[in-house]
């Protein structure tokens, strides 16, 4: 009874160290950022030139493996429906962290925007090795291979995320 306690206790202990092991920021070489939050909260965000992707979700780990589970932001739009000679309401992605209630002339100017809310997805499984976040591709392949940069094409680049100091 008691070497089970000691076995559970030392499972316990050091699946919760490495959760705080891997809390942090971490970049990669295609513009992209990971902030793992050690509440088990994220925000994923990436930028090239003018262009810019972002989500926030929660994160879990088991073993090695980090599943993110993203959590879209809505804004509530207010409009008057012609139609059916009435004011209706409307989901749609908010373009920054915060759900407010909108009109449609605040979003005039979305058309010019190059960026906002999930445009471009983030990653949903990573694995965890030496400070380094490895994505998982859809058949459960980590991915350690290198690919092309965006600027200089013949140079070829690792895909893991860096942890940042």
């Amino acid at each position: 009874m008691k070497i089970l306690i000691i076995l559970i206790l030392f499972l316990f202990f050091t699946t919760s160290t490495k959760k705080n092991e891997v809390a942090g920021s971490y970049h990669d070489y295609f513009g992209s950022s990971i902030q793992l939050n050690s509440n088990h909260t994220y925000n994923y965000h990436w930028s090239l030139c003018m262009n810019h992707s972002w989500i926030q979700g929660q994160w879990e780990m088991s073993d090695d493996t980090i599943l993110l589970n993203p959590i879209l932001v809505f804004d509530t739009i207010y409009y008057f429906d012609s139609l059916q000679y009435k004011y209706s309401d409307s989901l749609v992605l908010s373009l920054d962290s915060i759900p407010e209630h909108i009109t449609p002339n605040k979003n005039e100017g979305v058309a010019i925007l190059s960026g906002g809310q999930n445009l471009y997805g983030s990653p949903r499984k990573l694995f965890y090795k030496d400070g380094k976040l490895f994505n998982i591709d859809k058949e459960g392949k980590v991915q350690r291979g290198k690919r092309k940069g965006f600027i200089n094409g013949h140079k070829k680049y690792p895909t893991y995320y860096l942890r940042d100091n």
